[in-house]
């Protein structure tokens, strides 16, 4: 988020922390929420997602952390996608 804040972001910063939260958010105050760009990651069918335009993209690093020595199954399943299925799918799409 400083990284945006530096780039000239201007909205305020509202700190959320569940997905009811996000709902208030979005739904009463009239607020947005900046997230991955990836359709399946959307928080409700029901909503919208608005990818910057390519001159306005910020690299911004996304980082997993879990336990060292107690990765779930499901984690490493995610972790695999993430360093080899996630990479093969942006070159498909030209991203």
């Amino acid at each position: 988020m400083n990284l945006y804040l530096r780039c000239g972001l201007a909205s305020k910063v509202v700190p959320i922390r569940t997905q009811d939260e996000v709902k208030h958010f979005v739904m009463e105050e009239h607020g947005y929420t900046m997230g991955v760009g990836i359709p399946a990651f959307s928080i409700s069918p029901s909503w919208s997602m608005l990818r910057f335009v390519p001159e306005d993209d910020i690299p911004v690093s996304v980082c997993a952390v879990s336990a060292k020595d107690h990765k779930s199954e499901q984690y490493l399943a995610f972790e695999h996608f993430m360093l080899k299925g996630f990479p093969r799918v942006l070159s498909l799409l030209g991203t």
